[in-house]
């Protein structure tokens, strides 16, 4: 509110990006912002122990705000359609908050396919859910393709990175750590159900998936995972260009 607003002395924002926005819609003026960078990143300043695993594996990283969590589903969706836009940030007419349920179901359903493929292949994959993501919910496919599938994620996530060639992901923030630690960074975007992708908010949408890798299809994505195994596929398709952009939004690596 604007009587909060008025309240901050000092505002400390994630990157340059957020501090021209902030003054240029007279949020804040410039004299109360510190550009100081995103605070998720403060994992990279302790020890990393400096050694890849290696046999390492295909990462995915996941990022469900419904159907992978404890959540009451007609709970959830009589609360995102009645919140709208502005408190949800989820739909209003004609974009009802079902879709989102569509789309999550579209990425859950690609990303089986994709451990399917993969392991068929010969590669090991490893998923990696972030809290409060429900684990078990995997089960079905630690099962399905025992010992060349598994769910991991109990140390934090810059240990995680050593374990994995490659990441494969959308929409997860994970990708910029990932890019921090080295790791090749796959996107979906391409491959996803084009419909369900569309009708997303566009605010939960990253502007830095757009110098990600991006396989038009399956063969595609499954060439850049064999590059990656044999360590040829580069981190970004244009690397300056990617850390110029992550710096600018997010001030990453923190100084």
């Amino acid at each position: 509110s604007k009587d909060c607003i008025e309240n901050v002395d000092l505002f400390f924002s994630w990157g340059e990006f957020m501090t021209r926005f902030l003054i240029e819609e007279n949020v804040f003026p410039k004299r109360k912002i510190e550009t100081y960078g995103s605070p998720f990143s403060d994992h990279w300043r302790l020890a990393q122990g400096n050694q890849r695993n290696p046999t390492r594996q295909v990462g995915i990283a996941t990022t469900w705000r419904v159907l992978g969590k404890p959540v009451n589903l007609m709970s959830w969706l009589d609360d995102a359609q009645n919140g709208g836009p502005e408190e949800s940030g989820y739909f209003l007419d004609p974009e009802k908050s079902e879709v989102w349920v569509y789309w999550e179901a579209s990425l859950m359903r690609l990303y089986g396919e994709l451990i399917g493929a993969l392991t068929s292949k010969g590669h090991s994959v490893q998923l990696r859910p972030p809290l409060p993501e429900v684990r078990s919910i995997y089960k079905f496919l630690e099962i399905k393709y025992k010992g060349k599938f598994s769910v991991g994620g109990n140390e934090r996530i810059s240990l995680w990175l050593n374990g994995i060639n490659v990441l494969i992901t959308l929409m997860s923030t994970t990708a910029l750590d990932a890019i921090l630690a080295g790791v090749p960074v796959i996107s979906v975007k391409k491959i996803v159900n084009q419909d369900a992708y569309s009708r997303i908010p566009r605010g939960y949408v990253y502007d830095y998936e757009e110098y990600l890798w991006q396989p038009e299809n399956f063969g595609e994505l499954e060439q850049m995972v064999k590059e990656a195994a044999n360590g040829n596929l580069p981190l970004a398709p244009n690397v300056p260009k990617l850390h110029e952009v992550i710096s600018d939004r997010f001030g990453l690596p923190r100084k």
